[in-house]
């Protein structure tokens, strides 16, 4: 299916339609972000986005720079958001490299969001670009088309050093503005390193966040290793509040050993049906004062029910931005699994916590590693794990010496002079190359146990329900009425293959339902959509996919 929505995309741009190609790119590499094809990249999708990048008018300008001026560094991301580790990679970016000027450019703050509203930007992140006198743009994504937008970014980029895209799996506007000669350096950054994204043939160099995804980007995404660079998760040393207030404010007792856990609510389902909280269970039971505190999930299935057999000792306190209080209170980190958290696991060490990881028998994309935490982080297999941290319970000098050692281990990897000097070479190696990257890769191979695994979380997480035939049509509306409308028809076949989900409509919570395409049109064109659509699905069956 994705392949056929990218040959869609070619085949109006032939016909001279470029606008309503950049709408199809987008489509295949959202859909494809949730719905794994069985692929990392694609070859086709990559020569698409190429040729659009070529078929907008605005030329390259020359490069504008005054003599004399710190190096200035454009970040582009599609959607600054307040909560994970997206965002705060490039805060934190920004702060440990303070002898350059940082700004920041977001090409979708509103995030296919039909209100129009954009997302709040953080505060951390538009602080941290102000004090390196840079600033934050927020691009126009209601008004101006996907074309227009790389138009634009195009421009701007000619004034920087260097530009380092922190974008969205599908995020075609800095793609087509940058995949051309005479631009400055580009450095893309892989932090979605388990899943189909556009744009590898784009960057100059392909900056990974640890050496397991620059193995996986040469074999499955066609990246070599000379284009490939580990930099590892920039961080800074916390302020901690103290642990009686932390506790106090988040309701914890004095004597309690808090287990604290960090990460998106989808990283703790196991694929042979068991929870992250079914493995703690004994642990609860053996030890009466300790806590299981959750940041991320919520209070609910698994989560809810064993707070229930515990007796209120498993706490599940949802979407939090702050971690420091939490970090402040606990005793004991525990990774997120079967899929880890990079970032949380490395901000609790950071925070002097002993880092507790569950081995299972996972590709390496999933679990936590980092260079850092090698040799520091106590991994136990599943049979052990409980043990492992029973022994850390009834420790208290274990764990205090643990958690510095990690600590120190993480400062001297993650921060300070040791990882400037890894950025300045990520900096040198980010040289525009003689002739523009190309994919070797057979978009026909056969399907890999990796592939299994990612395919497996997207159905077992409910990530790939996030993806419903509204938000297909919402990359849409910069088409022309007739092609949307056409397009409408094609996705049924996509939504086909999305469970039905619960979505709000005008304000009214409306039953589970598959084709959710008339929340993504426009009042006033619902009869001629409706007379479209069936039309269509009577005329062209093979539309439907």
């Amino acid at each position: 299916m994705f392949l056929r929505v990218v040959a869609h995309g070619s085949s109006e741009l032939d016909k001279g339609r470029a606008e309503t190609a950049a709408a199809y790119a987008q489509i295949a590499a959202d859909y494809a972000w949730h719905n794994h094809p069985g692929l990392f990249a694609s070859p086709s999708l990559e020569t698409l986005v190429r040729s659009l990048a070529h078929a907008v008018a605005t030329p390259v300008p020359a490069r504008r720079r005054t003599p004399g001026e710190p190096e200035h560094i454009l970040h582009v991301l599609t959607t600054a958001l307040r909560v994970g580790g997206h965002t705060r990679l490039v805060w934190q970016w920004i702060r440990n490299d303070p002898q350059r000027r940082h700004s920041v450019v977001l090409t979708g703050q509103s995030g296919l969001n039909r209100s129009g509203k954009p997302i709040e930007v953080p505060r951390q992140l538009t602080e941290a670009t102000q004090a390196s006198g840079g600033e934050v743009t927020a691009m126009n994504d209601r008004d101006d088309d996907v074309l227009t937008r790389a138009a634009a970014l195009r421009n701007l980029a000619a004034g920087f050093d260097a530009i380092v895209l922190h974008i969205h799996p599908y995020d075609a506007v800095p793609l087509v503005a940058l995949d051309v000669d005479g631009r400055p350096p580009v450095i893309f950054l892989n932090h979605a390193e388990h899943v189909l994204w556009a744009g590898a043939t784009v960057g100059d160099v392909v900056a990974h966040l640890r050496e397991e995804s620059a193995a996986v980007a040469e074999e499955f995404r066609g990246i070599e290793r000379s284009r490939s660079f580990v930099l590892p998760v920039p961080l800074s040393s916390p302020q901690l509040p103290s642990r009686d207030d932390a506790r106090r404010s988040l309701g914890l007792s004095d004597d309690a050993v808090v287990l604290l856990t960090v990460g998106t609510e989808y990283k703790y389902a196991t694929r042979d049906g068991r929870h992250f909280v079914d493995a703690l269970l004994p642990v609860l039971e053996r030890h009466g004062h300790a806590v299981l505190v959750g940041v991320g999930p919520r209070d609910e299935g698994p989560w809810e029910r064993a707070k229930i057999a515990t007796g209120g000792r498993v706490v599940a306190f949802g979407r939090r931005d702050d971690l420091e209080v939490f970090h402040a209170a606990a005793d004991v980190y525990l990774d997120s699994f079967p899929i880890g958290s990079l970032t949380a696991a490395l901000e609790a060490a950071l925070a002097g916590l002993p880092v507790v990881q569950c081995e299972l028998p996972t590709p390496t994309l999933l679990p936590t590693t980092d260079a850092a935490l090698a040799g520091h982080m106590i991994r136990a297999p599943l049979a052990e794990y409980g043990a492992r941290i029973s022994a850390l319970v009834e420790d208290a000098a274990s764990r205090e010496a643990i958690g510095a050692a990690t600590r120190e281990r993480v400062l001297d990897v993650h921060t300070g002079e040791t990882w400037a000097s890894t950025l300045e070479r990520l900096y040198d190696s980010a040289q525009p190359r003689s002739a523009r990257p190309t994919l070797e890769l057979d978009e026909a191979r056969p399907v890999a146990p990796i592939d299994e695994w990612v395919q497996w979380m997207n159905e077992t997480t409910n990530y790939s329900r996030y993806f419903s035939e509204a938000q297909l049509i919402a990359h849409t509306r910069f088409m022309p009425k007739d092609r949307r409308l056409v397009l409408a028809a094609r996705t049924r076949g996509l939504a086909k293959l999305v469970e039905p989900i619960d979505i709000r409509t005008r304000g009214h919570l409306e039953r589970p339902r598959r084709y959710v395409a008339a929340d993504a049109v426009e009042p006033a064109d619902w009869p001629v959509f409706v007379k479209a659509v069936l039309g269509a699905a009577r005329r062209a069956p093979e539309l439907r996919g």
